[in-house]
């Protein structure tokens, strides 16, 4: 009976604990997503600075390793590449996870 019970009690700590992980998990899948939105923006937007273009850059425009971003930004939840923004557009994220982080420089 007393076993019954401490397995009892040790299941529902367990569900707790699973659901914070899991909560907390997208959470911080969303914070990078939204994070990796700010790093195109912000390399998209010093394209279209130094550049004085409003034409698209494309990823061979912004990556490599002398270029704005060292690497190809991705989703941490789809694996996905977050898309190079139109002038003016907002940036968003592949799965949609995230509010779209707004270009700063006006179309």
């Amino acid at each position: 009976m007393e076993m019954m019970i401490v397995v009892a009690i040790i299941g529902v700590l367990a569900a707790i604990a699973v659901s914070s992980y899991l909560r907390a998990r997208c959470e911080s899948q969303a914070a990078g997503c939204q994070e990796n939105q700010k790093k195109m923006a912000d390399a998209t937007q010093q394209y279209y600075l130094q550049k004085n273009t409003t034409s698209t850059p494309g990823y061979s425009d912004l990556i490599g390793s002398t270029l704005y971003l060292q690497r190809t930004p991705y989703c941490p939840t789809v694996k996905a590449p977050i898309a190079v923004p139109d002038y003016g557009a907002s940036v968003s994220c592949p799965n949609a996870i995230t509010a779209p982080v707004t270009h700063e420089i006006a179309g």
